[in-house]
């Protein structure tokens, strides 16, 4: 972190009117569709002005103020948000998965793109209003990757309740992450778009650069960067590298974990892949690495009890200290300065 951090910059009020909840939500529904050993999880319906929007809630037995929001990858496809869910619930921590709708990704929605966005936001603040007034919850924290610690940067950005956050494999700029993406499917959907408004390469992202406000370019100063922790990987293609680096330095730069990685072998530092299905416990990757860095960040800044996490990351800790020591002891021993 910058020795001459002070904070996050101010949220102007013009934030809160654009991101506005207008009548927050009207209604809703909720059923437990599993009970397990120390948590449960239910489905949640709200319906609000935004639209009908789909939780999955995972709660500890015993009611507590705190809870972890993790955002889904690009797609919305619950399997890895709800993994870590599931992690975080077994940790003692309550999560919940705010399902995304399809119209990010649909071509139809070219046009619209950025009241996709906007309404994501509301969406998410939406959520937050709900768990305050219908579970009294007090501190928020919110976990996200790619397309989801993107969705971070953003809503935490706007919203100051989302206070402790961690955004995985993440970036800023949003129209650069567009164009220089190797990802299958974000090239897919610019060709089907130019197809179908009858655009060249050069239109499509021009019209990007005019319309989308929604960007953590826009609102990532205003997140603290004390509560935040940042995870990038040197490899990604997908969200580039220099756009995480973009995102640490817009947020004020957070304590960062740079992972020698790609966007999608990151996964391989967590234990999503089980070698063997459906037992979990035996895993291609045999440690939780981020699993156990995001849930000692929660953990510390929840005031949880913190010392398992901490002796489960010793020798992680321990491998990221070597090659800085080494640099500061080579520094010691032939960096001279001019005079």
């Amino acid at each position: 972190m910058n020795g001459s951090y002070t904070g996050p910059v101010p949220r102007p009020p013009e934030l809160d009117e654009y991101y506005s909840k207008e009548g927050s939500y009207h209604s809703f529904n909720e059923k437990i569709v599993k009970e397990r050993n120390g948590y449960s999880q239910k489905n949640i319906v709200i319906q609000s002005d935004a639209g009908e929007i789909t939780i999955d809630y995972f709660f500890q037995d015993e009611p507590n103020d705190d809870l972890v929001f993790v955002f889904p990858v690009l797609g919305g496809r619950p399997m890895l948000s709800k993994y870590f869910a599931k992690y975080f619930a077994r940790e003692g921590l309550d999560a919940a998965v705010v399902a995304r709708v399809n119209d990010f990704k649909e071509k139809e929605n070219f046009l619209q793109i950025e009241e996709v966005l906007r309404k994501g936001v509301v969406r998410d603040r939406i959520a937050i209003d709900f768990f305050e007034k219908e579970y009294g919850k007090k501190d928020f924290g919110t976990f996200g990757m790619s397309r989801g610690g993107i969705n971070v940067a953003i809503s935490a950005g706007v919203d100051e309740r989302f206070r402790y956050n961690i955004i995985a494999m993440g970036g800023s700029g949003l129209v650069d992450i567009f164009e220089s993406s190797r990802e299958h499917r974000i090239r897919r959907f610019i060709k089907e778009v130019r197809e179908e408004q009858g655009i060249s390469r050069e239109e499509f992202f021009d019209y990007l650069r005019q319309n989308v406000i929604t960007d953590p370019t826009a609102v990532a100063k205003h997140m603290d960067a004390r509560d935040t922790l940042l995870m990038i990987s040197t490899c990604d293609k997908t969200v580039p590298y220099r756009n995480g680096l973009q995102l640490r330095d817009e947020i004020g730069n957070p304590e960062t974990i740079v992972l020698a990685a790609g966007h999608k072998t990151s996964v391989l530092f967590t234990q999503f892949l089980p070698v063997l299905p459906p037992w979990s416990e035996v895993c291609i990757f045999p440690f939780d690495y981020i699993e156990t860095e995001a849930t000692h960040f929660f953990n510390e800044k929840f005031e949880r009890d913190t010392f398992i996490t901490r002796v489960k990351l010793l020798p992680f800790r321990l491998l990221r200290l070597i090659p800085s020591v080494a640099v500061q002891i080579f520094d010691l021993l032939v960096g001279v300065d001019e005079p």
